[in-house]
């Protein structure tokens, strides 16, 4: 979230659309919804507006007053490297396991010969 200085972010726009979202939806005005939740009009309309970042706590108490989980003012987004959700490659390596002291598919056995040791 930004900071009460910074330009407002989408995250803050989002959650501020949620949050005035939940209160239109019980047919709340603006001062109604501040009274209720105990804190001021011009602080709640920041919030709703985006221009005001709403500190994780605050939000904690407006979902528990509007009775939501947190989750439902913050925007969801598809995991991007999430390895679980990757479809597999095709053409990858695959790898298979051999049994321990079994020569490797395609290796080539040395053929180890004593080295010869030269007589003193």
């Amino acid at each position: 979230m930004s900071a009460y200085n910074e330009k407002p972010t989408s995250f803050d726009r989002y959650v501020g659309m949620c949050l005035r979202a939940s209160r239109m939806a019980r047919g709340w005005t603006l001062g109604e919804a501040a009274e209720r939740a105990g804190m001021s009009m011009v602080c709640l309309q920041s919030h709703e507006t985006g221009r005001r970042s709403c500190p994780l706590e605050t939000l904690v108490m407006l979902a528990e007053f509007y009775h939501a989980p947190v989750i439902d003012f913050m925007p969801v987004s598809e995991p991007v490297n999430d390895p679980v959700s990757l479809p597999p490659q095709s053409g990858g390596t695959k790898v298979r396991r051999r049994a321990a002291g079994t020569p490797r598919a395609g290796a080539r056995r040395s053929a180890r010969r004593p080295s010869a040791k030269p007589s003193s």
